[in-house]
């Protein structure tokens, strides 16, 4: 009898303490639960970018971007990859409504944890990837024309120091604007 390879992953999550935290950190995530996210966040923790460099967690960040994924109806899903001690490899999925009106739709990735003693102390993406086009490209696009709009570009709920803001409060009126926005475009999806 042959397993499938996701129970035996999640066999070995049950006898490996950082894929347990791992798992609890991202049904967490996937709950957009902020405050059970940050319980499995070490104080030292450390993400490292796509340029190399590494930047610590932001709790205020962390609640504002799950307040924004419940404002737009955000859906996570996850797979453990592969476990290989304290490193933890993971496939997740984003959709909700800013990524379809945006045009890019469901953005996946695959990242590192690494975890001990409950909690993660580093992450790292190894790929993302938008359904259609790229994420950055759609978003500057939006962006700009948004800056066009006197109302969008008074409001400090949609832009902060000219940058997308990202909140409860901002995410139905983002939804409003990229339905006005996709009404002008001549490159959508």
């Amino acid at each position: 009898m042959t397993l499938p390879f996701a129970f035996l992953v999640a066999a070995g999550c049950l006898q490996s303490d950082p894929c347990r935290t791992v798992d609890a950190y991202l049904r967490a995530l996937k709950a957009m639960d902020a405050a059970r996210i940050e319980s499995y966040i070490d104080p030292a923790y450390r993400a490292r970018r796509a340029d190399g460099s590494e930047v610590p967690f932001h709790p205020a960040r962390n609640r504002s971007n799950r307040d924004f994924e419940r404002a737009t109806r955000t859906r996570w899903k996850y797979s453990i990859l592969g476990i290989d001690g304290e490193r933890i490899t993971a496939l997740l999925s984003e959709d909700n409504e800013f990524y379809q009106l945006l045009g890019t739709g469901v953005r996946t990735q695959v990242t590192l944890y690494a975890a001990r003693n409950g909690r993660v102390y580093f992450t790292e993406n190894f790929a993302l990837v938008d359904e259609r086009g790229t994420y950055s490209t759609a978003v500057s696009a939006f962006t700009a024309w948004l800056k066009q709009q006197p109302a969008a570009l008074s409001d400090p709920d949609i832009l902060g120091e000219g940058n997308l803001v990202f909140s409860t409060a901002s995410g139905p009126k983002l939804v409003g604007w990229l339905k006005e926005y996709r009404k002008v475009r001549t490159d959508r999806p």
